[in-house]
């Protein structure tokens, strides 16, 4: 897998046989996500969904295994390791890019508030998430943000975004930072192709 933008044809996904969920309705998740989203407490994806929203399982996919094929780990003792994504993690990651409305194929979630303990990998999987976003998303002028209280506080995501990119060939080689050394110069990450950037802002 490399780090280029992709738009995943999810019509076929339709057609595809449906499996049961433990309650004996039909259900079109398979069940080894179904497992995976009963890692988030109380959240049933497929509550309300059968008439607005269908599941992407090849889409899931692709953006799971997005994070070991380019992202690496930039400290500590995982250090420059593939970044394999824990259950909960493939579980969040999966209802992001995996979930999409029936009526136009795009992404039924658009907003995301995930809430877990210290020393979980927040930042790290954030960071994930932002380089995902920028790099699968078939957009033109995408415009994508870490905000804080803080400059220093919108920056801990921001200097995690650079370090990954500066650990994947083909996305340093795409994307130019601005501001990862600090100065007055705004933090911000482009992909002059597309005219797309992330930005550190207060």
């Amino acid at each position: 897998m490399t780090a280029t933008k992709t738009r995943k044809d999810s019509s076929s996904i339709r057609g595809r046989r449906k499996s049961t969920t433990d309650s004996g309705q039909a259900s079109s998740v398979p069940k080894r996500w179904r497992n995976l989203f009963a890692c988030i407490p109380g959240y049933d994806p497929e509550a309300g969904a059968a008439d607005l929203y269908y599941f992407d399982e090849e889409a899931a996919d692709y953006a799971v295994g997005f994070f070991p094929a380019c992202i690496r780990h930039i400290k500590g003792s995982l250090a420059r390791q593939p970044y394999e994504l824990g259950e909960w993690e493939k579980a969040v990651v999966g209802c992001v890019f995996g979930w999409k409305r029936k009526s136009d194929n795009l992404r039924r979630y658009r907003q995301a508030f995930i809430f877990v303990p210290k020393k979980n990998s927040k930042t790290t999987l954030t960071a994930g998430l932002a380089l995902a976003h920028f790099n699968l998303d078939d957009e033109e002028g995408a415009e994508i943000y870490s905000a804080g209280a803080t400059k220093d506080q919108a920056s801990i995501i921001f200097r995690d975004v650079v370090g990954m990119i500066n650990m994947c060939p083909p996305m340093k080689e795409k994307f130019k930072a601005f501001g990862a050394s600090g100065g007055g110069q705004q933090r911000s990450v482009w992909d002059y192709g597309t005219n797309s950037w992330v930005a550190a802002v207060v």
